[in-house]
Formats: C-alpha cells, structure tokens, sequence
C-alpha cells in the first residue's frame, strides 16, 4: 500500500488553564444545606414510604382482567371510508337524503347523475324507489 497524505487544514495551540485563578466549589455533598435548581435540600424531608401492591389499599385499585373492555372488531379501511363518504352526505343533504349505498352515492356526488347537455337524461334508481321490477 502506497502511502496516504494528510492534508494540515489548521492547527491550534494548547492553553494552560490557570488553575490559581479558577475558584473553588465544594461537592454539593459537603456543603451543608445546599441550594440547587430544585430548591433546598430538606435532610428531614419524609421519604415516601414505597408500599407493596399486595397492600389491600394498592390491590383495590387494580382492576381485574375480566373487567377491562374487550378489543373492537376489525373494521377495513375501506368500510371506514364508506362510512364516512355516506356520514358526509347525510349531513350535507340533511333529512332529505335517501342514501341508500355507496354505489348510488358517489355518481350523484360526482355530477353523473344528471347533465343537462347530454341527449338524454340519466337517473339513478334506488332500490327504495323501485315500486315494480324492471325487465
């Protein structure tokens, strides 16, 4: 292997720390009532006991297993979507909206429903609104 160049981009110079001038503090664990950002260490501070959670007290607070609510059923993204698309026409149409499927829904929201410039009109029937089977 050849050898390889280094390149010196800059260099610097080690100060001495003078070591006379840097003041000294004491250990927070020599310093008898020490202040710090928390406030005042209080030595007579109670210690919270710690207690055990087979203490009747501790045990009444958990909560049994057959108690927590079971898992909701898996719901598919796209049923979730299918909810909402129909929530939102609900809403936007208000009483009057007969929305009986997704398949019916979006055309009309779509505009496919009805166009004017067309020769013929389309309609949507719904299956509410059939009265007499088509052949």
């Amino acid at each position: 292997m050849g050898r390889m160049a280094h390149l010196i981009i800059g260099f610097f110079q080690k100060r001495e720390i003078p070591w006379e001038k840097v003041p000294f503090v004491p250990r927070p664990g020599l310093v008898p009532d020490p202040v710090t950002a928390f406030g005042k260490h209080n030595k007579e501070q109670v210690k919270r006991e710690k207690i055990s959670i087979l203490h009747p007290s501790e045990r009444a607070k958990i909560r049994p297993k057959f108690l927590i609510e079971p898992p909701k059923p898996y719901v598919s993204a796209r049923d979730l979507t299918r909810e909402s698309v129909l929530r939102a026409v609900r809403k936007n149409e208000g009483p009057y909206a007969n929305a009986d499927c997704i398949d019916t829904v979006l055309p009309r929201l779509h505009k496919v429903a009805e166009q004017p410039d067309l020769p013929y009109k389309r309609r949507i029937i719904r299956n509410s609104d059939l009265t007499l089977p088509i052949y």
